[in-house]
Formats: C-alpha cells, structure tokens, sequence
C-alpha cells in the first residue's frame, strides 16, 4: 500500500491511501490499510501510471541491455504501459512469438503491440493477428508506393491502404486502423528544392513539410475510413487545423481518435533548437503548437503520445541533426517527457 499521498483524478485532488494487488489499485481509500509491504508517500502526489500509446523500439528488438535502458526510462517519466508500433525484417505473424518473449524477459512497464503493415503480402496476416494473438490496432504509412521510408518501413499505395481498412472494418469486435498521415511525395519534391539551393538550417524541414502534407493526408485518412466504416487513429498531429479536421470527420459519422505529442507542444518552427527537432511529421509554426494545446481534452485531441524513438547505440547519428539536417535521421527518445508536458 502507498500511504499519505495526495491522490490525483478526474474529481480533484485529495488525501488518501492507496492498495495494490497484483501490480493494480485495488482500492482508494481514505482509512487504514493492511498491507505486507507500505510506503509513506510524504503527501507527494499519487497519480494512476501513464499509457504512451505511440513509440519505435525497432532499434531494441534482440537488444535486451537496450530494450532495459529505454523501458526503464519511460518508467522513470511516470509511463508503466507502453504500446510499440513493431517492424521487422519479416512479417509480423513471423515476428510476434519473439516479441511477446523479448517483452516479457525485459521490458520494466506493460507493453503491447501494434504491428506495421508494409506491403500487400502482409495484408492477409491482418485476420490471423487479430485472431490468434488479439491485435487490435494496425499501423499504415501513408502513401507513397511502397518506397522505404525508414528500415523495414515502408509507405503504401492508395489501393492497399484501402483495402486494408475494408479487412480492418470487418473485424469483430472492432479493430482500429492507425494511421502516418502524411503526404510525402509533396515533402519529397520539395526537399530536393531546398537541398538544390543549398540550405542546412534547422528549420528548412519545416519548410519542406509544409501543412498541406498533414491536411491532405488525414483528410484523406477520414475519407477512407467514411467510406469502408473502419474505426481510425491519427496519430502524432503537427498541424494546428488537424484537430478540425478530425471534428468534422465526426460529424459526418467516422470513428476518429486524434493525437498529438509533446515536441509539437513544446517547440516551434522559431525555436533555436528547431535543429534538433527533426520529425515526420515536422514541426511548425507557434500558432500550430497554440492551436494543439486547445485542442488537447475533448476539442479534437483525445491523447498524448511520445513516438519515442530508440537512441541507444544511435547517439552519434542523433547529434548529426546540427551539422547535416538532412542526412540525419528523423525522431528522438520521448517516451518519459509526456507526464512533464502535460503538468506545465
């Protein structure tokens, strides 16, 4: 049992003591607790652990002394569920077995999966997925014919990704496609632009991922999610006018959960650390960050997640981001800042 805290939920804040059992409240309470093992929590605030919804630790799956270090730090922000978006050379019906064992050997929080699907030959694994191992949530990049995006990533065609929301759709009960919304053939045409002319400042990829990609990518998203009835989830929206965008997606029916992430809430397009802010979707202009903070709690956003990226063993390519933007690679760890963010 936790004692003497000051407990922290949707009523308020309030002393109280707090029962685990099996690694779960069991009960709230503002009376005595019998308990094996008590810790006096000095009134320090008590809240329920975090779930980050959104990471990578494509970097960690076989590296169990990494894949320790990054779940320990989330662990350590005030996250104790993580759900990883997994890749991997082979498919994800191949991959799951080694998964569930590399979790359950290593990882310091709870974890699930939500795999990546990369191409058509994995669209049949979606129904033995949900099947046989209880997958719920699918993860697409959208749209680029199959060009590698990032190792063992790749974006999808438009007739793939909607014939895997019609697979997702017909799921019972309900499954949820989870979508990169993102149009990256504008990103693509314009990076060659500003790599012609030259520039290596920081915020030249914002400049090359401008909010037509966003806007067009998840307006796209809720069409075929309107059209084929398939429950959707955007994650990681930059894009200030996003959340309106899923608000009238709802209005017309579509089943929408929308997400942002704590550098979009952070840091802008003027932020001297704007270098090391490299990100996909990038990030942009302080009225985006002001328009996402509105939207966060019922106003378009339902959720924060990190899309932490793995560093470890990676430090060097990471640091790369202020000499050479564009040779670098996109994302950074993130998972144990959501809990600091959201307490500004």
């Amino acid at each position: 049992a936790i004692l003497n805290g000051t407990v922290v939920s949707p009523a308020g804040r309030f002393a109280a003591n707090v029962g685990i059992r099996d690694g779960r409240i069991a009960i709230v309470s503002t009376g005595r607790l019998a308990a094996k093992r008590k810790i006096d929590a000095g009134g320090k605030l008590l809240l329920p652990g975090l779930i980050d919804p959104h990471g990578h630790m494509a970097h960690c799956w076989g590296d169990s002394e990494g894949f320790r270090h990054e779940t320990r730090r989330m662990a350590l922000g005030g996250v104790t569920t993580y759900l990883d978006y997994a890749s991997g050379p082979r498919g994800p019906l191949d991959s799951i077995g080694g998964w569930k064992s590399h979790i359950e050997s290593h990882s310091f929080v709870d974890m699930g999966i939500q795999p990546i699907i990369n191409g058509k030959e994995t669209l049949s694994e979606i129904n033995d997925l949900f099947a046989l191992h209880g997958i719920s949530s699918f993860k697409f990049f959208f749209s680029g014919l199959e060009r590698e995006l990032y190792p063992t990533i790749c974006a999808l065609d438009d007739g793939t990704l909607l014939r895997a929301f019609e697979i997702i759709a017909a799921l019972d009960p309900p499954a949820r496609a989870v979508v990169h919304a993102e149009n990256w053939e504008i990103g693509w045409f314009l990076e060659e632009e500003f790599r012609r002319q030259g520039r290596m400042d920081g915020a030249v990829w914002t400049d090359a991922h401008p909010h037509i990609c966003e806007e067009e990518g998840i307006s796209r998203a809720c069409l075929y999610a309107e059209r084929t009835g398939c429950p959707l989830y955007v994650v990681h929206i930059g894009f200030g006018g996003g959340p309106g965008l899923l608000q009238e997606a709802r209005q017309r029916g579509v089943d929408v959960i929308g997400e942002t992430c704590p550098h979009y809430l952070l840091v802008d397009r003027e932020d001297p650390r704007i270098g090391l802010g490299k990100y996909n979707p990038a990030i942009k202009g302080k009225t985006d960050q002001e328009a996402l903070w509105r939207a966060i709690g019922g106003n378009g956003l339902d959720c924060v997640g990190s899309d932490h990226i793995v560093s470890t063993g990676h430090e060097e390519a990471f640091a790369q981001k202020d000499r050479d933007i564009w040779n670098a690679p996109a994302g950074l760890p993130g998972s144990g800042t959501i809990l600091s963010t959201l307490l500004q």
